[in-house]
């Protein structure tokens, strides 16, 4: 796994590659008098402020604007509420988070163990409440063996082939890696999983049907998922990860223009203009985009984007996601004796009980896919009822012990518009890494486009290639 990009490093690639010695000298005008910055960096999440951080402590001078009122994109701290739960990006991996643990240790921030109240789940499956200890021989598990011992939640781990097929983490997008490029119900199937198995899987699943999910996209996150190691290696941020994007802010020598939503993107010989409602254009002589693609499907790019680019952007599909935040009253997991979370195959997904400096802690509803299908459609306060009523009818201790705080639906968030990306069958070999590609002066970052790493680090790791691809231009 490639480390955090370094100073050293980057100046070192910089003279391999005949680069300069400083940047202000080399970025000059834009042809249509003084530009506003060298670089302009669009969207404030992890992407956009790595970029900008690193292309700044090179010696760019560098604008970041962000169409919505706040800096942190996906990951967001809700300082608002009681224990602070973060409804976005939370923990990260000690083993595979390289540039997010590096980058904290450099900003002076402190990691702390992960505040998930115990690695221990009970079940709600088929209608009926399970203790983790009797559901290899419970008769609600309709697995065959040798999956039938493996807690729900590593269900899709058991069909995979040991080792993966893939050597190294970019090997998804060989060539050679295209023959898995198929639906993940088949591959599950073709590995030995019976209906039940899929039913089980498909209720986690990021799509709504295993259908619709790549099994290399899948054996990519598998990957991934085993390289970041046991739960044990996971920490969550001091204060919350909103903590962090705060202090990548604060290094910044410019502030960051807020509610400065982009439309569109044209780039001529001398530099990219950004047009930005109710202002005037912004000029530069390059661009980073870190949009999530359901709005740069609405940024107009003036030359067009090649036809398989274009493509990608308008096909590349987002998981649904909604997250419910309830207060704990009173220990309801005595009442049952089972343990303080709990998976589910119905309407709640995963339900977590997260430690906090509350005497209970909270729990985290935490809902995806399939699962999300009732609540997408429904304002904050129906889906905060709901959510509480399904709670206390699958598991009737948290009844009177639960109230709410909050809901995070980011399937509905107006500068979102869902969750994380990935890749329905056939994607992968027909798009590969299409969305990463500069278009003229535009360079492309988001955890949409990493190449060996996802979620937060995804991010981190496309942000350090895309400010590398305009230092190494230079």
């Amino acid at each position: 796994m490639t480390g955090a990009l370094s100073r050293r490093k980057t100046l070192k690639w910089l003279a391999a590659a005949g680069g300069v010695a400083g940047l202000p000298v080399s970025l000059t005008g834009c042809g249509r008098g003084k530009p506003d910055a060298d670089v302009i960096v669009i969207g404030a999440g992890l992407a956009g402020l790595n970029a900008a951080v690193l292309l700044q402590e090179q010696g760019a001078d560098v604008l970041l604007v962000e169409g919505s009122e706040r800096i942190g994109g996906r990951v967001y701290t809700r300082d608002d509420l009681p224990g602070h739960p973060d409804a976005g990006g939370s923990e990260f991996s000690i083993d595979t988070y390289a540039r997010i643990v590096d980058r904290i240790d450099r900003l002076g921030l402190r990691a702390i163990p992960w505040r998930g109240g115990g690695i221990e789940f009970g079940y709600h499956v088929n209608g009926q409440l399970v203790h983790p200890d009797a559901w290899p021989t419970s008769e609600f598990n309709g697995i065959e063996s040798p999956a039938r011992n493996v807690p729900p939640l590593f269900l899709s781990g058991m069909y995979f082939p040991r080792p993966l097929p893939l050597a190294t983490p970019e090997a998804w997008l060989e060539p050679s890696a295209a023959q898995f490029d198929i639906p993940f119900s088949d591959f599950l199937r073709q590995n030995g999983a019976n209906a039940e198995a899929l039913r089980l899987i498909e209720a986690r699943a990021e799509a709504d049907s295993l259908d619709d999910i790549s099994a290399l996209w899948q054996m990519h996150v598998q990957q991934f998922n085993v390289a970041s190691g046991a739960l044990t290696q996971l920490r969550n941020l001091e204060g919350g990860m909103s903590r962090f994007t705060d202090a990548m802010a604060n290094q910044l020598n410019r502030e960051v223009r807020l509610r400065a939503k982009v439309t569109g993107i044209r780039s001529d010989r001398d530099g990219v203009e950004v047009q930005v409602v109710g202002r005037q254009s912004l000029r530069a002589r390059f661009v980073v985009c870190t949009m999530p693609l359901p709005l740069l499907r609405d940024v107009a790019f003036d030359p067009p984007l090649p036809a398989l680019q274009a493509g990608a952007v308008a096909q590349t599909p987002y998981s649904e996601h909604t997250d419910v935040f309830l207060e704990i009253k009173a220990p309801f997991w005595e009442e049952d004796e089972l343990p303080t979370s709990l998976w589910t195959d119905g309407k709640l997904g995963i339900v977590l009980k997260m430690n906090s400096e509350a005497e209970h802690g909270y729990l985290w509803v935490a809902i995806a896919g399939r699962s999300s299908i009732p609540w997408r459609t429904m304002s904050d306060d129906d889906v905060m009822a709901a959510v509480t009523a399904e709670l206390a009818r699958v598991r009737p201790s948290t009844a009177g012990r639960v109230a709410p705080m909050a809901v995070q639906n980011w399937s509905r968030h107006p500068w979102t518009r869902g969750h994380l990306a990935y890749r329905g069958p056939g994607q992968i070999s027909k798009f590969g890494a299409v969305l990463t590609e500069p278009h003229l002066r535009t360079h492309f970052a988001g955890e949409h486009t990493a190449k060996l790493t996802m979620g937060m680090e995804g991010a981190m790791e496309s942000g350090e290639r895309a400010a590398l691809e305009i230092l190494l231009q230079i």
